[in-house]
């Protein structure tokens, strides 16, 4: 195991996520799925093939792709808006600490541990770094509120790190 950096562990991280944080954490894991670009990348391909002339009837189908894509588009925003309004306790503050084992969340109302080996993977994005557990749930750390050098140790210490490929 890489040695602590020593701006990284047993600090506390602050985090106080806005709906905009949970939000950009719904589009990010909405880009990781093969869907929405297979859905844009078909209309955009189809449009330019009716354009061009290669497949007249492109545009018929460039539209029979949009009607999916922009229901995909439209599920997600009402997703990242959903959870917001259902889990109030997002919004409550929490603190982070890190250790060698794992990490401690403190809200106000309780305080729970959680081993790195619990973790799926570290998603990057270019606003957050997104601690995905195994069962799903993921802690999102907003890049504003990280010590030097946390992204780096964490990738060492999570198994799967993956860099956000649209955001």
């Amino acid at each position: 195991m890489p040695a602590a950096h020593p701006h990284a562990v047993g600090r506390a991280v602050r985090v106080r996520l806005t709906r905009d944080d949970v939000m950009y954490y719904t589009w990010v894991q909405a880009l990781a799925r093969p869907v929405l670009p297979f859905l844009l990348y078909s209309f955009v391909l189809l449009t330019f093939a009716s354009i061009l002339g290669l497949w007249p009837a492109g545009r018929a189908f460039a539209l029979a792709a949009l009607v999916p894509l922009l229901g995909y588009l439209l599920w997600v925003w009402l997703v990242g808006r959903g959870l917001w309004s259902k889990y109030p306790q997002l919004r409550a503050p929490r603190t982070y600490r890190f250790d060698e084992a794992g990490y401690t969340i403190q809200t106000p109302e309780n305080t729970v541990k959680v081993r790195y080996d619990e973790l799926s993977r570290l998603v990057s994005s270019r606003r957050a770094l997104y601690l995905v557990r195994r069962d799903g749930s993921a802690d999102i750390l907003p890049r504003s509120a990280l010590p030097e050098g946390l992204e780096g140790w964490l990738q060492a210490k999570v198994p799967e790190t993956e860099r956000s490929s649209f955001l």
